[in-house]
């Protein structure tokens, strides 16, 4: 596969987003045309400006239900307590303004945060828990 901003139109001339200032205090928006090779060369730097992201993230890490069976029953097999629960983890994901996500951290032990390197995602997980008390 490929991503889709980079396979439509990658030959093409593009517009750098920006402005362009007119006279003293008022603007317009970009309109210049540069080379695709430009513009790419531009956009991939990791030091570009267009390589920032704004941070903002939804996610659901953790879900969980639970059951404690009734203390009648328990009490007849001598037991303190009983509790069923099943749970799920990284259920819910979406990064709005990112096409990362700015957790990522593929440089190891350190500062940095959200530099995707082809990274594996986040393991989504669903499990069941019986938890006994004697």
């Amino acid at each position: 596969g490929m991503w889709e901003p980079t396979g439509l139109d990658r030959d093409k001339p593009h517009i750098l987003p920006g402005v362009i200032e007119i006279t003293p205090g008022k603007y317009i928006p970009n309109n210049i045309q540069v080379s695709a090779q430009t513009y790419w060369q531009t956009l991939g730097g990791l030091q570009s400006e267009f390589n920032v992201y704004d941070a903002t993230v939804f996610r659901m890490r953790e879900l969980s239900f639970g059951y404690d069976v009734p203390s009648t029953i328990t009490q007849r097999l001598k037991i303190n307590g009983i509790r069923f629960s099943i749970f799920a983890r990284n259920l819910f994901y979406v990064a709005p303004n990112a096409i990362i996500d700015p957790e990522v951290n593929t440089q190891g032990a350190g500062n940095i945060r959200g530099l995707e390197l082809q990274s594996a995602p986040n393991a989504r997980t669903v499990g069941v828990n019986l938890k006994v008390t004697l």
